[in-house]
């Protein structure tokens, strides 16, 4: 378990839309690596959503610089595919 700072979804609401293209970048560059191992480990999630990336703020005085860092959750509808 991981404490996030929130939903993707949440966020968007919240800032009305707005995302930079900083903080777009992170979030897409964090889910293509996971997407990769999901391939790798040949695992389908099935309940993709925006309520189900969560984040990680890295703003913070113990890291160097500010980045976002999506976690992907909720793998109750996920599936081991065969090889």
């Amino acid at each position: 378990l991981e404490l996030c700072d929130g939903d993707v979804d949440d966020w968007l609401n919240k800032h009305k839309g707005y995302i930079t293209e900083g903080e777009l970048k992170d979030i897409l560059i964090g889910l293509n690596n996971t997407f990769k191992i999901m391939d790798e480990k040949n695992i389908a999630h099935r309940d993709l959503k925006l309520k189900n990336i969560l984040f990680v703020r890295t703003d913070k005085e113990e890291y160097k610089e500010s980045k976002i860092i999506p976690k992907l959750a909720d793998y109750g509808f996920s599936k081991l595919l065969d090889e």
